[in-house]
């Protein structure tokens, strides 16, 4: 799985990647930023429920919501964003 785009919209309080999967499938992992900062709060369980839920489903019912969440929280951290437990 490779990363195509990432995205961080601290007005809309997200943060996105996109990545292709199987048969070329488009997915979309995204999770809230904690109080509109650059920061993620990995056990902000919205992140797997909610509207963060609705658009990670098939990625995590096709990769593992660990490895998901790992893939995004990583990307964040290596664009500078501070990931914290």
């Amino acid at each position: 799985m490779k990363i195509e785009s990432f995205n961080c919209n601290t007005e809309d309080g997200f943060v996105r990647i996109t990545f292709r999967g199987n048969y070329n499938r488009e997915y979309i992992v995204q999770c809230h930023l904690a109080n509109g900062q650059n920061k993620i709060v990995m056990s902000d369980h919205d992140h797997v429920s909610g509207l963060c839920g609705e658009i990670n489903r098939e990625a995590f019912k096709d990769f593992g919501e660990n490895r998901c969440l790992t893939m995004i929280f990583n990307k964040a951290r290596e664009k500078g964003l501070e990931v914290v437990e």
